[in-house]
């Protein structure tokens, strides 16, 4: 049976986080140039190559506009609804890039004010793509806790794209003519279509051969997995070839009947639309933001270069380049980013809003053509990008956490795809209605009232949103008691029964002690300010071995004690390597050394057993051949380096200590023989749509998270992307490793024979160093 038909060149790359949010900043950046491009040579080819009287170029040149606006506003919704919907939303972005290509093209060749206005229509659809579809592929494709820090590559996209555009096409059409100005888009479009091609969405890297995997799945029900029963009643369609029927109902969550296990699995129920969204309040407030953050931008456009050139008498080129000031606070997009993922929207979008109202209204005072008012107005603008860049990103990101917050806390109440492409839908058609806003409230305000009252306006608007943006966006804070004054503290605090029946340490770590903890770092203590919750998930053999590691007869133990534990633990992590820093966070499960790693709060993994909630394969792995122990008077071994050849390999990162102990145990003195025996017995061919259907009752260690609000633990991950990836290394065909699950047993058979000897060296040292 050839159940994959393939794996795709450079799949690593293509599929990965920065590829793309790199092929979504650059498919903004040319839209957004594209669009600002044809702003300076509307006019002329209006009146020279479509025959409009000059008297009336300014009319269509509204006309235009408003076209552009229509359809950005109707494309918004219908490419929201379309990316939901279909299996890759990969398509509805490409469709994007077929409207901009043809609306590019309609504009080369235009002679009529008809071909002109289809072009600027189609340049309104694909604006509406790039931006609906892009973000929530970016929202699909990055974890939680990192959108943030994506958004800022695509709002400095934003900002150098309205920028150049407008600036390059006017130069552009004055050394090169109408044809030569855009030979520039045309190269821009022609990356665009490599780079959005060569993107791959993880949900649709790899197709199984749907056929032979159904041929297959009653074997397994029969010899493999007999303990799967098969309920008709609530698993209807479940091993059918055809499309789920029960997809088309939503989800509730109940108890399994799986008596290995007391874990939730999934039944049908009715499910939530984009407006349940809508009645929260985060998403209403992000919008509105949008709109704010629509306003400020448009408004600046349309009054800033009138007022600096009846000011300051520059010309029509010193009134563009002022919009540079505006763009340089964008460059620092990224670093934003990573402030808004780590602090939330809250106080960020506060400080936004607050430093706009002041700017805004501070602008009153730039009166005189001197070079403190021109100094003044530098600062102000500058405060107005940064407002601008901060208000942007959150917006962006606020909308795609407001849809997994609502999964977290309605596990599957949108099926079996969240509405993120719908809620962008939604941003952008808000951002579309501030670009409307803004230059009827600005310019009117000016027109009627002066400039000094439509900056004061401006100000109260940015100072109004403030105050909702400051109390109610982000997630919900969590209050915490402050309790650090005693010494020892209770065992209850420091392990934990999970709702699932297994335990876990805890801990509170101090931020300062956060990338390298130490064992006197621990504050085992409630939550409270300044620390962050670890939860370290314990092998379900090792509850004995902690208890006497930890001397629970006491009732009570010194932190540092579960520092040492960490320690030891820990060194299963690949400490000697950042590649993978920063990869394993919260809610989500992250392939690590080709295995699959808990995740936790921290950057920090630990190997999980899986065996203690599947029977089945800890049967499996219990008939496997052992590996010989060397006799216990045989210890006096060196320890042998050797270069890693398998990037599976879990053992090259440990310790110099750990790594003797463990080959105490070892029948020859070298750990290749254990990687060997190890990676020999870890290809099971497990099908597909098995392990599709089945992931989450018979899976469960696959997600279950060490943490107190577990029942949440579901949200955010990609389970396509997980059963691809346990599908392809089923196979065995040497292209992707599987979970190497008999390593991870076998090392934690090792680690409880080890773990007091190396609590034992480690302390021996410390009293060594303590001494010298």
């Amino acid at each position: 049976m050839e159940a994959v038909k393939h794996v795709p060149w450079l799949y690593n790359f293509r599929s990965s986080e920065g590829f793309i949010v790199i092929v979504v900043s650059i498919a903004i950046f040319t839209d957004v140039f594209i669009y600002g491009m044809i702003v300076p040579i509307v006019p002329i080819a209006l009146v020279k190559r479509a025959g409009a009287r000059e008297e009336e170029a300014q009319s269509w040149v509204s006309i235009l506009l408003a076209v552009y606006g229509a359809t950005l506003l109707v494309g918004s919704p219908l490419f929201g609804y379309f990316a939901d919907h279909c299996r890759l939303r990969k398509l509805p972005f490409i469709v994007g890039l077929i409207a901009l290509g043809a609306s590019t093209g309609l504009f080369v060749v235009a002679r009529s004010l008809p071909v002109l206005i289809i072009a600027r229509g189609l340049q309104g659809f694909s604006g509406a793509a790039v931006w609906v579809v892009g973000l929530a592929i970016i929202a699909d494709n990055v974890p939680p806790d990192r959108v943030a820090e994506a958004m800022g590559h695509t709002s400095i996209a934003l900002t150098w794209g309205a920028l150049l555009g407008p600036t390059i096409g006017g130069v552009m059409y004055e050394k090169l003519g109408y044809y030569g100005t855009f030979a520039i888009p045309a190269g821009l479009i022609m990356v665009d279509v490599v780079l959005r091609f060569a993107m791959i969405e993880e949900s649709g890297a790899i197709q199984p051969d749907k056929a032979g995997l159904d041929a297959t799945i009653e074997g397994y029900q029969r010899h493999m997995y007999g303990t799967f029963v098969r309920q008709e009643d609530e698993y209807s369609g479940y091993f059918s070839s055809g499309e789920d029927t029960a997809s088309e109902q939503g989800l509730l969550l109940i108890r399994a009947s799986n008596p290995c296990f007391d874990h939730p699995r999934l039944v049908y129920e009715k499910r939530a639309t984009i407006f349940d969204l809508l009645r929260t309040p985060r998403l209403p407030l992000a919008l509105i933001a949008t709109v704010v953050m629509a306003v400020i931008f448009s408004a600046l456009e349309t009054t800033l270069p009138l007022f600096v050139m009846d000011t300051f008498k520059w010309s029509s080129s010193g009134a563009g380049l002022i919009f540079t000031i505006t763009a340089i606070p964008s460059f620092a997009g990224v670093y934003v980013g990573k402030l808004i993922g780590r602090s939330g929207a809250r106080i960020p979008g506060l400080f936004a809003f607050t430093i706009a109202a002041i700017s805004w209204i501070s602008m009153r005072f730039v009166k005189n053509n001197t070079a403190a008012d021109i100094t003044l107005l530098i600062i102000l603008l500058l405060a107005q990008g940064v407002s601008i860049v901060f208000v942007e990103i959150i917006a962006m990101t606020e909308v795609s956490q407001v849809v997994d917050d609502y999964e977290a806390d309605f596990p599957g109440a949108f099926g079996d795809k969240t509405p993120v492409a719908q809620a962008y839908a939604l941003f952008n058609m808000a951002f579309a209605g501030g670009q409307l806003l803004g230059p009827i409230l600005a310019g009117g305000t000016r027109v009627w009232a002066g400039w000094n009252t439509m900056t004061l306006v401006i100000g109260l608007v940015c100072g109004c949103t403030a105050i909702p943006v400051g109390l109610f966006s982000g997630a919900p804070l969590r209050h915490a008691e402050d309790n650090r004054d005693d010494e020892a503290v209770n065992l209850s605090s420091i392990v934990m029964r999970g709702y699932d029946g297994k335990f876990y340490a805890t801990g509170h770590l101090p931020h300062d002690k956060f990338d390298n903890p130490e064992p006197d770092s621990f504050e085992i203590f409630t939550p409270y300010k300044g620390t962050t919750l670890f939860s370290m998930p314990l092998h379900h053999s090792c509850s004995e071995l902690l208890a006497k590691f930890l001397d629970y007869s006491v009732g009570t133990t010194p932190s540092s004690y579960l520092g040492v534990l960490f320690r030891a633990l820990r060194s299963f992590h690949d400490e000697a390597s950042k590649v993978y820093r920063g990869k394993i966070k919260y809610g989500r499960i992250t392939k690590q050394q080709g295995q699959f790693w808990y995740p936790t709060i921290s950057t920090k993994s630990f190997a999980y057993d899986p065996f203690f909630t599947s029977p089945e394969l800890l049967n499996y792995y219990q008939n496997l051949p052992e590996i010989e122990q060397v006799p216990e008077e045989d210890n006096d071994c060196k320890v042998c380096y050797i270069k890693a050849t398998l990037e599976t390999d879990p053992f090259s990162k440990l310790p110099p200590e750990l790594l003797m102990m463990i080959l105490i145990h070892l029948p020859v003195q070298s750990i290749r023989n254990l990687r060997h025996a190890s990676v020999a017995i870890t290809r099971l061919r497990l099908p597909g749509s098995f392990w599709k259907e089945k992931l989450k009752r018979d899976m469960p260690w696959l997600w279950d998270f060490p943490y107190q609000e577990a029942e949440q633990t579901s949200r955010n991950l990609n389970w396509r992307k997980i059963f691809n990836d346990i599908y392809i290394g089923s196979q065995g065909n040497g292209r992707s490793p599987f979970l190497s699950l008999a390593n991870r047993h076998r090392v934690w058979r090792i680690c409880e024979q080890i773990a007091p000897r190396y609590a034992d060296f480690q302390a021996e040292r410390e009293m060594v160093e303590a001494r010298g």
